[in-house]
């Protein structure tokens, strides 16, 4: 297969995998969710727990109102089972013992589904009602939540309901108790000559109010109620809020809210995911630079360019690596020296290379260029003072242009030193070299298949002389090698990469995807997660400040050389 055919292949897959993934975010979402970080209980609230207790020892009788308020008739046995078990250690975590089970969605009990019943009870837990709600069941509080005033016509009407019903069985709801409510049950309470009212309350959740709980306690304290029952939800409900209509239209809140999740997993994930899975199948079948066996095949001269500027601690090692390269072929070395104030001529000097002094710091775009007037090699090779170049790569670099004729500039593979010392020095240096190594082994790989990577890095790229004849180095910005790979690849000029770059993607894509890359750099892969979490969100915080300085027009001086560029 070519590369288009992988790529082709690579965009199908990561969109089966982008539309799984949205399926399985949207059905198992919240249960995945409350798997990894678990679920939230009435036990994560002490001063409700502590009225809950409180109520308890004045006998109100505590029943499980099933585990998330699930509709028990739609479960089976075991589903129901469990359930109870979950919600009976929720209840003896906070020191209560459950005394009945009161099913969500029914007044009284399981009539309609014996086995049910007959699995709760099996746990301990009775779910007969009958004993607790004789005679008729009444409510009168339903949706009383937003009440605001006695004068509701609500209010007044069940007022009279409830002179009128004088019922023994009175049913409430923790959501719809308000000063309203409690008016209208006390008043009733106070005024009946009866003796065997049960007040049932059912919804005691997480979200109850512990106030809300002392005053349904104090209920027990009137001679015309004999039983009071708490029906409480122990897990955190899935509150389904309010989906309103947007006006005009039948168009849902909640529809909207869709549409914007899919697009931004259309938007982020599926790029990533195409990305990688792109990288790793071209890498199953890339075609490596062959090997270069006749000595005749080599390119008469190659030229290895190095500009410098107060590179005092670094030249020396740089030239090192140069002049042990493992290539073949006849290569010249050129520093150019730009305007140096330590003793980066001292060091040069002690070398077998040609030299180039320049008195003044003219910037690194026009010291190349005048290297590049003294360079007579076919293939030019340039590089940093401050770098280091493996022994092999300018023998692969020549490979690669060898196998490409085509080609007109090749970049390298460049790696971070982690010799800073420090611990917050070091933290960044790892941190970059993981930026590093995801750029170049997945984003410039890829654009390296299609021969359009778009920046060559400073520190190692190597090009064919025409390209230097047709294409100067521009001193009109500070990223110079980003500048010159543009032009070229304007100029209809093909660039690939001797190797494989980064991309910001979700921990999860990390921890799947990325860390295999990781195999042979085990401190990288230890770095992985404090990379996303804090290297990442220091980017932004300082790119973000670099956008407002631009945004606002103030500008920033920069330092850059002997130059002060004060960028708007």
């Amino acid at each position: 297969m070519n590369n288009k055919q992988i790529a082709l292949i690579s965009f199908f897959i990561a969109i089966l995998i982008t539309v799984f993934m949205c399926f399985f975010i949207h059905t198992e979402g919240n249960y995945l969710y409350s798997k990894i970080v678990g679920e939230s209980t009435i036990a994560d609230d002490p001063e409700l727990v502590q009225a809950l207790q409180v109520a308890k020892n004045h006998g109100v009788i505590m029943g499980i109102h099933g585990w998330k308020h699930e509709n028990y008739l739609e479960l089976t046995p075991g589903q129901a089972k469990m359930y109870v078990e979950k919600s009976e250690e929720v209840f003896r975590k906070i020191g209560l013992q459950p005394d009945l089970f009161v099913p969500p969605y029914m007044i009284t009990d399981f009539s309609s589904s014996e086995s049910v019943k007959q699995a709760i009870e099996s746990t301990g837990v009775s779910a007969d009602l009958s004993p607790y709600m004789q005679g008729v069941v009444c409510e009168y509080t339903w949706e009383w939540k937003n009440m605001t005033s006695v004068n509701d016509p609500r209010f007044k009407i069940a007022l009279g309901e409830i002179k009128n019903d004088r019922p023994n069985v009175i049913m409430l709801h923790a959501q719809d108790w308000n000063p309203y409510t409690k008016q209208l049950i006390s008043s009733y309470l106070s005024s009946s000559d009866a003796k065997n009212v049960t007040i049932r309350v059912d919804d005691i959740s997480e979200n109850t109010p512990k106030e809300t709980i002392e005053d349904l306690t104090k209920l027990t304290q009137y001679k015309s109620v004999k039983t009071t029952i708490f029906a409480i939800i122990p897990a955190s409900l899935d509150v389904q809020e309010e989906n309103p209509t947007i006006i005009g239209s039948t168009i849902k809140a909640d529809d909207i809210l869709g549409v914007y999740f899919t697009f931004f997993i259309i938007t982020t994930q599926l790029p990533i995911i195409f990305f990688l899975i792109w990288r790793c199948l071209s890498g199953l079948r890339v075609e490596k630079c062959s090997k270069i066996k006749d000595d005749s095949k080599y390119p008469d001269l190659i030229t290895a360019i190095i500009s410098a500027y107060n590179e005092e601690r670094s030249i020396g090692k740089c030239l090192d690596s140069l002049l042990k390269q493992d290539y073949k072929g006849k290569m010249e070395v050129i520093v150019v020296n730009d305007g140096s104030k330590d003793r980066t001529a001292e060091i040069v000097h002690q070398y077998p290379v040609k030299f180039i002094n320049l008195e003044k710091n003219v910037g690194k775009a026009n010291a190349l260029n005048r290297a590049i007037k003294d360079a007579k090699g076919e293939i030019l090779v340039f590089t940093d003072g401050d770098s280091y170049v493996e022994k092999s790569a300018v023998s692969k670099i020549v490979q690669c242009f060898m196998a490409n004729p085509d080609v007109s500039m090749v970049a390298g593979n460049v790696r971070v030193n982690p010799s800073k010392k420090g611990m917050f020095a070091r933290f960044l240096t790892y941190c970059q070299m993981i930026e590093y190594k995801l750029d170049q082994d997945i984003k410039r790989y890829l654009q390296g298949l299609c021969k359009q990577v778009v920046i060559c890095p400073g520190s190692l790229t190597a090009v064919r002389r025409k390209v230097c004849e047709i294409i100067p180095y521009s001193d009109e910005t500070i990223v110079e090698d980003a500048d010159f790979s543009f032009t070229a690849l304007k100029n209809q000029m093909k660039i690939i990469m001797h190797g494989i770059l980064y991309g910001i993607i979700s921990v999860f894509l990390y921890l799947v995807f990325i860390a295999p890359f990781f195999v042979r750099d085990k401190k990288l892969l230890l770095m992985l997660m404090p990379f996303i979490m804090t290297y990442e969100i220091m980017v932004t915080i300082v790119v973000s400040y670099i956008y407002v300085y631009y945004l606002t027009g103030r500008g920033m001086k920069i330092q850059f050389g002997s130059r002060l560029i004060h960028a708007r």
